[in-house]
């Protein structure tokens, strides 16, 4: 869905989230904005497998 998202305003990213969350910059928890993609591991090898947008 972020993929397709981005891709339709012109925005290219890698199609994977893992792949995804090697993009951009790390930021603090409270650093975080309205719109920024926040990427978490759901396993134990700590590897992000999932994503979601910030909408507060």
């Amino acid at each position: 869905m972020v993929f397709h998202s981005y891709y339709a305003v012109g925005i290219n990213l890698p199609r994977m989230s893992a792949d995804q969350s090697k993009l951009g910059q790390k930021v603090n928890l409270n650093q975080v904005q309205p719109g920024d993609l926040l990427f978490f591991a759901t396993s134990k090898r700590k590897k992000s497998s999932h994503s979601l947008r910030n909408s507060h």
